[in-house]
């Protein structure tokens, strides 16, 4: 009859030990197995941990400073909320307007106008800080125009990188009543769908029919008496 070693139990539980200490805990973590802490869990399908009552399914709790999760994309999350702020959308967040001033160009003129937009000169550029903003122009300036035939008046007009706004209209119109004269009034206009970084704001012209003789931008050069300014508001 054999009789019972406890030496022998004991060994037998230590090379168990050893035996499953010596294993890697990541191959326990593959799909259909238990989730092994402290180790990368993989699987081929996604794991849900669903809550039979009322409550929190999962609770994340780690020391004060550190982030209770990270992630590895920049992805959103669908129904995270991550873009909300007390319920609210990011888009209906009031955006505190960002206004810059700058000097514009000088003196500049352009000999025949015509009944089609053509360019005076660009007068400045500003830096936009985002994609999805609007843009104001205010102008502060003087124009000019010699003469004209054929037309009741001639038109002035702002735009950015060379195209018109979108958005209504930035222009100004001079009477033929007021040709040979310097004419100083509001011009402004609002621009959308601009991207962020630089642009060009550029003064235009044309007349309302027939042809006109000299559009001038700062007639007379009174920018060096500052005179002349643009106002950019982004909001």
């Amino acid at each position: 009859m054999s009789r019972f070693s406890p030496l022998l139990l004991i060994k037998g539980v230590a090379l168990a030990v050893v035996l499953v200490l010596a294993i890697d805990y990541a191959s326990f973590a593959a799909t259909g197995q238990s989730l092994v802490l402290g180790k990368l869990n993989k699987a081929n399908q996604v794991t849900t941990i669903a809550r039979t009552n009322g409550g929190p399914a999962l609770s994340l709790v780690t020391k004060p400073g550190s982030p209770p999760f990270k992630v590895n994309r920049p992805i959103k999350v669908a129904k995270l909320n991550a873009d909300r702020l007390d319920g609210l959308h990011s888009s209906q967040l009031a955006r505190r307007p960002r206004v810059t001033a700058h000097q514009t160009t000088a003196c500049t003129s352009l000999p025949s106008v015509t009944n089609v937009f053509q360019k005076i000169t660009d007068i400045a550029t500003f830096t936009k800080s985002a994609d999805n903003t609007l843009v104001r122009l205010d102008l502060a300036g003087r124009v000019r125009i010699e003469s004209g035939s054929g037309g009741t008046g001639t038109i002035f007009e702002l735009r950015i990188g060379d195209a018109p706004t979108t958005l209504g209209a930035a222009n100004m119109l001079v009477r033929s009543a007021e040709y040979a004269t310097h004419v100083q009034r509001p011009l402004f206009g609002v621009f959308r769908d601009l991207p962020a970084g630089t642009h060009t704001v550029s003064i235009w012209v044309r007349v309302t029919a027939g042809t006109g003789t000299t559009a001038y931008f700062d007639p007379g050069c009174w920018n060096s008496a500052n005179v002349n300014h643009l106002l950019v508001t982004e909001f």
